[in-house]
């Protein structure tokens, strides 16, 4: 048997033995404007967010002044149990305080979790990417994070890979399908920072 034939019988019994999963596209950001039956911009008074000309390919969030600012991206679907999301978060500059951030259900994320000081003292933050009057677990590294939200029935797990290839994860447990989602950029009132949003992918188990 040649190895061609080996390597497809290997592919054929790994797709049996893992299941079958469809993804599928939800927003690549390749149009002109932001896709209002896709998504909702929420309290948006950073000096830039959003799609134009200049920033089609991504959406785009900046805050070029130090300033209390942000925006909240909301994604226009609920997330039930078997579904994940992944997309990427772009950190093209920052300094002071400035963070990219995660809406689960009505709360951010690190609302959510707090910082376990005493398991890791040298973090002012967790959950997020960049930096709040400390660096994130996640990460405060110029480059580009995956972000993996993996939804069950009473239960969300997230992993985040920062540019180094190091992996944050966290399970956030006590919850209820189905789920609301969105994201975040925020600055403080020393903030200034340069996050841009791309490749959301929705997968999805099929029986």
């Amino acid at each position: 048997m040649n190895k061609q034939k080996i390597a497809m019988i290997f592919t054929l019994v790994l797709l049996l033995s893992i299941g079958l999963v469809s993804a599928t596209v939800y927003d690549d950001f390749s149009g002109s404007t932001l896709d209002t039956t896709k998504w909702t911009e929420m309290a948006g008074n950073l000096d830039e967010f959003g799609l134009n000309p200049a920033h089609t390919g991504y959406y785009h969030t900046a805050q070029l002044t130090a300033a209390d600012k942000g925006i909240l991206l909301m994604l226009d679907r609920e997330f039930n149990a078997g579904e994940v999301l992944q997309y990427k978060t772009i950190y093209q500059s920052g300094s002071g305080n400035a963070i990219s951030r995660q809406y689960l259900d009505g709360d951010y994320l690190d609302l959510r979790i707090g910082t376990n000081y005493q398991n890791y003292p040298e973090y002012a933050t967790t959950a997020n990417i960049g930096y709040w009057n400390g660096d994130s677990e996640v990460g405060n590294i110029i480059g580009t994070y995956s972000t993996k939200v993996s939804f069950g029935e009473n239960y969300v797990d997230f992993e985040i890979t920062n540019p180094n290839g190091g992996i944050w994860t966290h399970r956030i447990n006590n919850l209820q399908a189905p789920y609301t989602y969105g994201i975040a950029t925020k600055t403080g009132h020393n903030g200034i920072v340069h996050f841009d949003y791309d490749d959301f992918e929705v997968l999805t188990d099929v029986p």
